[in-house]
């Protein structure tokens, strides 16, 4: 992912911008009656919507994110070969002398003029005739009567819509809808409700990340819930009219606000960054500016330059995990005598990261920094079967000749292969271009002792490539046998860069009589293939052998038994005990490049005193997408016994425990009397870190406790 900083109204007249209810919005979010303006106030000779292209020359594709899409139109997301903002190379001719080109029918874009009113991108292709790595801002005001609007967004790849009395207000923007991630064209509606008549200021901001780009911009059509019309299609007399500026003088607005009012998953320790435009006659009085957090007043960095206040100031400490904090940020204008005073006070919530709190020594560990690169075939090669260090491989994929590791479509990675971190971005820069190693290497935050993790890979590791193949990869890595007699509390600790695919999976299990059999630690599939119980428990079963005819499959060339078409073809659990391990099957975000690179870290209670304890990685996909892991270590960890937790949710009892507390079950009673019968609970699953499970209460008194 590419760094950005954004990670990171008269005299005595006080105006007070209260958005603790901004963000993502429920369903049917009411727009403020305040945020209207009067008809008359269109501008009705210029229909329509300002339109801004910003596409940046990248060796890989960006990221997909609505941080960087606000970054890149700030022109604030840095180039890391340079540590400067990304030129903008969209071509420049389309657009006015402030930047815009006025759209005066729909936003209705196809980057191949595919779209129903043949339509491209405005810059696109840009000066260097490329397609990919672009964002879009349109802004426009609409003329809405009071009632209820559904609003549909089309887009291959992310969008927001946003509504404010100034749509370029960061500061005021309330969201009605939004994707944040890459898809293929796809629609997205949203509801919201109008209370008074008016035009409203709306704007819709739009990512393009690799290969096809395309947005348009719909409303329901209220005579008929299945259709949908244009916004502002001149040839639709049903359609919502869209003007692109109003007739009175703008105010000052904010072109940045980070992170956003209502923004969720923000860094532990934030940039708080504004940055202030000034209107057509009032200006910002940059000795004006206080900024508070929490409450209390910070001295951030203010400094105007060429009509634009900025406001920084970076939080010292590390923010708990999911911690709500608010935001209070006052400047006035430089009006004389009674110049006038703004005040936007607003939340955002800090991301959901994990402080993985490891105490013991590992007795066992194993970087794979001392071995050296797989750059030459190993001998056993081209059978199926190789041993490299103790650790074996065996693949199922397809063939494409060669080994190569700077070309991710030989045979070098048929299976697990050694190589290098350097190596991952080489391949993905010129001359060779051949993946996407920006991608393969990004990290979510997450923390070791409080401690925050900068990389999950370092010097040399194992990695099974799917992405860049065709056909079917079907790849295992099996450890050798480990002796961990005389250890206790034993967990598999290991960095991975698992990256989800909607037809892949991957599988981490470990035996403890030489692969005879093999037990549980981590499954991971796409979360829309997980099937689920009443209770909303994961049916470890049935997501196992529902048939689906995206997975791999392979023909063992032993017994010429067909394989694949379900995920338990892959795993090498017993069926019969398919049933006990929906809490080891973790739904992971597809095509999301960080959701799942994370450091693993799972009891393995049965490898307790065991002499001969092996491990098993596993990745089947379709051209999906990778698997990779490093400093693999087996610790163990003085024991600390589980805490129950009790809520009440929906009328439910809500039971949780840590999800690393795997040799504990959850039991039952109705008496604490000693001789009391204490019943087994089951359909509990993994929600997070924790093991959760809800239940409806059926009895006067119920007790529970965690046994083993």
């Amino acid at each position: 992912m590419y760094p950005n900083p954004l990670l990171h109204t008269r005299s005595a007249r006080h105006v007070l911008l209260s958005l603790m209810l901004a963000g993502p919005a429920a369903a049917q979010t009411v727009i403020p009656a305040s945020f209207a303006h009067p008809a008359a106030q269109a501008d009705t000779a210029l229909p329509g919507f300002r339109i801004r292209t910003v596409q940046a020359e990248t060796t890989n594709s960006l990221d997909t994110s609505l941080i960087r899409t606000e970054a890149q139109l700030a022109g604030l997301l840095i180039n890391p070969a340079t540590g400067e903002p990304f030129e903008n190379i969209a071509d420049p001719a389309p657009f006015g002398p402030d930047g815009f080109y006025q759209e005066v029918r729909v936003v209705d874009y196809d980057q191949n003029g595919a779209s129903l009113s043949g339509l491209t991108f405005p810059g696109i292709p840009g000066t260097t005739g490329g397609t990919d790595s672009f964002a879009v801002e349109a802004l426009t005001y609409l003329n809405l009567a009071p009632g209820s609007y559904t609003m549909v967004v089309r887009s291959d790849d992310g969008f927001r819509v946003t509504t404010a009395p100034d749509p370029r207000n960061q500061l005021q923007a309330l969201t009605l809808g939004a994707y944040d991630a890459g898809r293929g064209a796809a629609d997205s509606s949203f509801d919201f409700t109008v209370s008074a008549a008016g035009v409203y200021g709306f704007r819709l901001v739009y990512n393009e990340g690799g290969v096809d780009a395309s947005l348009s911009w719909y409303l329901g059509n209220p005579a008929d819930p299945a259709a949908r019309i244009l916004v502002n299609d001149p040839d639709d007399p049903a359609s919502i009219k869209a003007f692109q500026k109003l007739t009175v003088p703008s105010g000052i607005y904010a072109d940045v606000a980070s992170p956003a009012p209502g923004a969720t998953g923000v860094p532990s320790k934030p940039s708080l960054t504004y940055r202030l435009v000034d209107g057509a006659t009032a200006l910002v009085a940059p000795a004006s500016v206080q900024l508070f957090l929490d409450g209390v007043k910070v001295t951030p960095v203010v400094a105007k330059n060429a009509g634009k206040t900025t406001v920084n100031y970076t939080v010292p400490e590390t923010l708990p995990n999911l911690s709500v904090h608010t935001v209070r940020l006052i400047y006035s204008d430089s009006a004389a005598p009674a110049p006038a005073l703004t005040t936007a006070e607003y939340s955002f919530t800090i991301t959901d990261y994990t402080d993985l709190i490891l105490t013991g020594v590992p007795a066992v560990s194993e970087n794979f920094d001392s071995w050296a690169e797989q750059t030459d075939a190993p001998p056993e090669y081209p059978s199926n079967r190789w041993t490299y260090h103790d650790w074996t491989v065996e693949q199922y994929s397809n063939s494409n000749g060669g080994w190569d590791l700077d070309v991710p479509g030989s045979d070098a990675y048929q299976g697990w292969v050694v190589l290098s971190k350097d190596r991952v971005a080489a391949i993905g820069n010129p001359p060779l271009e051949n993946w996407d190693g920006e991608r393969r290497l990004e990290v979510a935050e997450q923390f070791i002792n409080g401690v925050k993790v900068p990389t999950l890979i370092s010097g040399n590791f194992f990695y099974a490539e799917s992405d860049q193949r065709g056909g079917s990869q079907v790849q295992y890595l099996f450890s050798p046998d480990f002796n961990l007699t005389g250890k206790t509390g034993l967990y598999l600790y290991f960095h991975s860069i698992y990256e989800q695919n909607q037809d892949s999976i991957g599988a981490v299990e470990y035996s403890i009589n030489q692969g005879a059999s093999w037990l549980p630690v981590l499954y991971m599939v796409d979360d829309e293939d997980l099937i689920r119980d009443e209770n909303n428990n994961i049916n470890g079963e049935l997501t196992l052998t529902e048939p689906r005819a995206d997975t791999a499959d392979y023909i063992d060339p032993e017994s010429g038994e067909f394989i694949g078409d379900t995920y338990g073809a892959f795993i090498g659990a017993a069926p019969s005990t398919w049933s006990t391990l929906g809490p080891y099957i973790s739904g992971r975000v597809d095509d999301d490049p960080v959701e799942s690179k994370r450091v693993e870290f799972h009891r393995i209670p049965l490898a307790d005193n065991q002499a001969k304890v092996r491990f098993r990685f596993a990745q089947a996909g379709t051209g999906s997408w990778y698997f990779g892991i490093d400093n693999f270590a087996v610790y163990s960890v003085p024991e600390v016994l589980p805490v129950l937790t009790v809520t009440q949710a929906a009328g439910k009892v809500v039971l949780s425990w840590p999800a690393s507390a795997v040799d504990f079950k959850l039991q039952s009673s109705t008496s604490l009397a000693t001789a009391a019968s204490w019943t087994d609970v089951t359909g509990a699953a993994v929600v997070g870190e924790k093991m959760t499970i809800q239940i409806t209460p059926s009895a006067p008194r119920v007790f529970y406790r965690l046994y083993k």
